[in-house]
């Protein structure tokens, strides 16, 4: 799957929606956003823009399992 995206994004003809129905697919099977990131060559935004979340629900997602106070969600609420 992820030397499929990849191909496609170095031709040129990746599309949107097999993109996000692949994005939400890996994080529904528990990978995380950096491992999406990494293996595909996306920044952490646009796994967020193509999985069709919330930002609280990405935020949630990005900060699952970190102790501690966490910048990113005190923005959220600002």
């Amino acid at each position: 799957m992820y030397g499929t995206i990849t191909h496609n994004r170095a031709r040129g003809t990746h599309l949107l929606e097999p993109m996000k129905a692949i994005v939400k697919k890996l994080i529904e099977e528990g990978k995380s956003v950096s491992e999406i990131s990494k293996q595909l060559g996306m920044k952490p935004e646009e796994v967020f823009r193509l999985s069709d979340f919330t930002k609280e629900d990405f935020l949630a997602l990005m900060t699952k399992g970190v102790q501690g106070y966490s910048r990113a969600e005190a923005l959220a609420r600002i």
